[in-house]
């Protein structure tokens, strides 16, 4: 079984629930997304927010992590990702309530500049992508052991899987979830090893946590 965290840092729309059902179904404490320490600490996979946007930060605090890199053909990761945006259009782009700090601060770093006109911009969206995936290529060029990069629906992808994180499994794909714009599915399984996100609805600060510092 795995000997230390993985973090996923696909984008979102690119399989991070698939991925994270089969790390569950691998025995691992898994979290799809995270907004407190606690959730940090506890989970030995965390996939979406903030990981897609602040693994410089979770490379530097847990040195021996280890990072999947989810890529989707662009296309059909434009089309998904363009209707999940409209959906969270009003909370992303508001300056007061909404979504948590930290989910808005990983959704502007990813899709910089993220307002109005750019959130159904086709291009900036797939600029954002290649650039997402050029940003993660170049951090971890010099520390190559530390990433896989894989596409769920190649053959074989599930195998590299379970070879990165160090686990068995009778499996030989992923099952592919949330599709056909259903983005519930992370919610509605029940399994014991899901990880809560948050406190009963509450968040930390994390900013200065994820940079190292004492909180």
């Amino acid at each position: 079984m795995a000997m230390s965290k993985i973090f996923v840092i696909g984008l979102p729309r690119s399989g991070t629930t698939s991925v994270c059902a089969a790390a569950l179904d691998l025995g691992l404490r898994t979290a799809h997304t995270a907004y407190t320490k606690a959730c940090f600490e506890r989970a030995e996979l965390v996939a979406d927010t903030p990981c897609f946007s602040h693994y410089p930060e979770l490379a530097e605090r847990f040195p021996e992590a280890k990072f999947v890199l989810l890529q989707r053909q662009p296309e059909r990761w434009l089309e998904s990702v363009q209707r999940l945006l409209q959906r969270m259009r009003a909370n992303l782009l508001s300056d007061t309530g909404g979504f948590s700090p930290l989910l808005k601060a990983s959704y502007h770093r990813v899709f910089s500049p993220l307002n109005e006109q750019s959130l159904v911009d086709g291009k900036h969206l797939e600029y954002c992508y290649k650039r997402h995936q050029q940003q993660v290529s170049t951090y971890f060029a010099q520390q190559a052991h530390r990433l896989l990069t894989i596409d769920i629906s190649e053959p074989h992808s599930f195998q590299q899987f379970c070879q990165f994180v160090g686990a068995n499994s009778t499996s030989k794909q992923f099952a592919h979830l949330n599709q056909h714009n259903k983005v519930m599915a992370w919610r509605d399984l029940k399994h014991p090893l899901k990880v809560p996100s948050t406190r009963n609805g509450k968040v930390d600060n994390l900013e200065a946590w994820l940079r190292g510092e004492a909180v």
